[in-house]
């Protein structure tokens, strides 16, 4: 699996299905936020949903297609961050 120790506090990581739950909290606490730049943000509203998200993150990853990561601070997930695209005959990808 994926997993990046950016320093002592903050480390990135593909998600499994158990972290469903905790990312839709972090969701709806910035739900606001996040409307204007997540067109999807409307759609997910169950664990059911973010699980399948997390689920095509994987897809994405195993195809070398993107990469969407955990933001864990402290161990305890924080965030998301990723390249929704990634070019390699171009060596570009798209956060």
């Amino acid at each position: 699996m994926f997993a990046f120790n950016v320093d002592d506090e903050i480390s990135l990581r593909l998600l499994d299905e158990r972290y469903a739950g905790e990312l839709l909290q972090l969701i709806n606490h910035s739900r606001e936020d996040l409307r204007e730049w997540l067109p999807w943000l409307d759609s997910t509203t169950t664990p059911r949903h973010v699980a399948e998200f997390i689920q095509g993150a994987w897809m994405m990853y195993e195809e070398r297609s993107g990469l969407r990561l955990g933001i864990f601070y402290h161990g305890r997930l924080a965030g998301m961050v990723g390249f929704n695209t990634i070019d390699w005959a171009n060596r570009i990808g798209i956060i």
